[in-house]
């Protein structure tokens, strides 16, 4: 967000399709607001797990992230934007503020919704941004599109992370390369018993036998 940014300026360098999809969402009653308390993380959360599972990646809100993101929020060290219809939630991102950017670090959407009310997202996004900008924030990080194995900026359909990297680029959305997230495992014995709980949950479920 360079010094003479505008919202002016800003919406004239997303996409055609972006700014369509943002009007389109917010003329279909779309609301985004702050949620300072975090009343909908934990509803949030299930949406991340959807996310994370199709994109094959692991993520257990209720290992402590619940708690470590209820703590920057009332800290003011994060900002939890939703989306919501009639009192619904839509979708939602847990913003970071540090070092004068709002960095994208967690989102999601309910993914059924996507067709029947489109532009949830890109309200959600451009909602973030023209908050950054009214705050005074240098940058605005949107996240990452990439995934394990595949660190490299997309070129196609075909690609992994394409969709998601179109979906940013809209917002005139630069690749900017960093090291990538890592999990580092301050208990490992813990972590290992949780999942040695989780396997033995999974086969009370199901049962013994399966393939």
């Amino acid at each position: 967000l360079p010094p003479g940014t505008t919202e002016a300026t800003l919406l004239a360098g997303c996409s055609k399709s972006t700014r369509q999809r943002i009007r389109a969402a917010s003329a279909a009653g779309v609301r985004v607001r702050v949620d300072p308390s975090g009343a909908a993380l934990d509803e949030f959360a299930t949406f991340l797990v959807a996310t994370a599972e199709r994109r094959g990646f692991d993520l257990r809100p209720e290992a402590g992230y619940l708690a470590w993101w209820r703590r920057l929020l009332a800290s003011g060290q994060a900002r939890l934007f939703v989306a919501d219809l009639d009192g619904r939630l839509l979708g939602a991102t847990l913003v970071y503020l540090q070092g004068g950017t709002f960095a994208t670090a967690f989102s999601g959407d309910r993914l059924s919704d996507r067709r029947t009310i489109p532009g949830v997202m890109h309200l959600l996004r451009w909602t973030i941004i023209r908050e950054a900008l009214a705050g005074g924030a240098r940058a605005v990080a949107l996240g990452g599109v990439d995934t394990p194995g595949h660190r490299v900026i997309p070129t196609g359909p075909g690609d992994a992370g394409w969709g998601l990297y179109q979906h940013k680029a809209g917002f005139g959305a630069r690749w900017v390369w960093q090291t990538p997230a890592r999990r580092i495992l301050l208990r490992p014995r813990a972590g290992l018993a949780a999942g040695l709980r989780a396997g033995r949950d999974a086969v009370r479920r199901w049962g013994p036998g399966l393939d």
